[in-house]
């Protein structure tokens, strides 16, 4: 009986460790706050690269809650657009080795290969680029609603000295006078993957505690 305790008392910090690996790590992740005099969101950065490009919280149609971002690209001169938004996580926020999973809703428009991307970016403690995760599109919503869009990056990917992250979502167009992008972002999560350690501990547990029942 012992040894069940001791087994579930595992168990159970296993589990803590789990709960505590998968909390989100992003400020602001609803653009519920509004940044002090502008109008974009409290913790987010805009870079506009080339083109006409706009960044605004709007709270007209959110997925959920107030407000969602938008995120707007269109040709200017001969340049297409490039709106970036992104945001870095704290740091010591991020463990080396560890599987990490980027989610978020988007509602998109685009127009004539115009397109919308979001990616992952790990750096060391010395604020040093360490791994680049591949640039994975936004879905399209094709005039329907908002989309869940989801990518993990898997452990083997995520070098030891990893400590922080960058978010990065972009909305292009290409310098055709047509290509146009809009892309609303909404509810974006950022959090390791528990480990499977926690499932394997309980099996563990139920074969015990069926062990020792039989034995009487």
């Amino acid at each position: 009986m012992r040894r069940l305790y001791v087994c579930l008392g595992l168990a159970a910090i296993s589990g803590g460790f789990a709960a505590a690996s998968s909390a989100s790590v992003i400020n602001n992740p609803g653009f519920e706050i509004a940044a002090a005099n502008s109008s974009g969101s409290n913790g987010w950065s805009a870079v506009s690269t080339s083109g006409a490009t706009t960044f605004t919280r709007d709270t007209t149609n959110p997925h959920a809650g107030s407000a969602d971002e938008i995120l707007t690209a269109a040709k200017s001169g001969s340049a297409g657009g490039d709106a970036m938004l992104f945001q870095d996580t704290p740091a010591g926020s991020v463990t080396g080795n560890t599987s990490y999973t980027l989610s978020f809703f988007a509602l998109t428009a685009y127009a004539h290969s115009g397109a919308g991307t979001y990616d992952v970016i790990f750096f060391n403690a010395a604020n040093t680029a360490v791994f680049t995760a591949p640039v994975q599109p936004i879905a399209d919503s094709a005039g329907g609603g908002y989309l869940l869009n989801s990518f993990t990056i898997p452990a083997a990917s995520v070098p030891a000295t990893a400590d922080h992250a960058r978010l990065v979502f972009d909305a292009t167009s290409t310098n055709a006078a047509t290509s146009t992008s809009s892309v609303r972002i909404d509810d974006i999560n950022f959090a390791a993957v528990p480990e499977p350690g926690t499932a394997g501990v309980l099996a563990a547990c139920v074969f015990l505690r069926r062990k020792t029942r039989s034995q009487g």
